[in-house]
């Protein structure tokens, strides 16, 4: 049987710039994306730890070591500027390899000194 498993989790990321159009996307600095293993149009879970609200977008791929984080979405109610929010992916596999999988758990208070600079 297949399953879906998390994939990578990404906390407390700073959201760095919000537009508000019809994409429906997340624009993330490319080498979070590399480091985490996610590939432009992934669809990513978001939770806003300010509003509390949860969201599903895809996820572009930003300028490298940019530190962006930037929004694209119809509705003002997501998230705006300085809002921390956590990422979630997932993928699917067979069951009986889901007791050897080791998602990524990334917190960026630790990780953007070694990412970003």
């Amino acid at each position: 049987m297949i399953r879906e498993a998390i994939n990578c989790k990404i906390e407390k990321l700073e959201i760095t710039k919000v537009f508000y159009n019809d994409e429906n996307t997340l624009l993330i600095d490319s080498s979070l994306m590399d480091y985490v293993g996610m590939d432009e149009y992934d669809r990513v879970c978001v939770s806003n730890l300010r509003t509390g609200q949860y969201f599903e977008l895809y996820v572009l791929s930003g300028i490298r070591y940019s530190g962006c984080a930037c929004l694209n979405t119809h509705s003002n109610n997501l998230s705006k500027i300085n809002d921390i929010i956590e990422i979630f992916t997932y993928k699917y596999m067979p069951e009986s390899c889901i007791k050897n999988h080791n998602p990524k758990l990334i917190d960026m208070d630790k990780l953007d000194k070694i990412l970003l600079y």
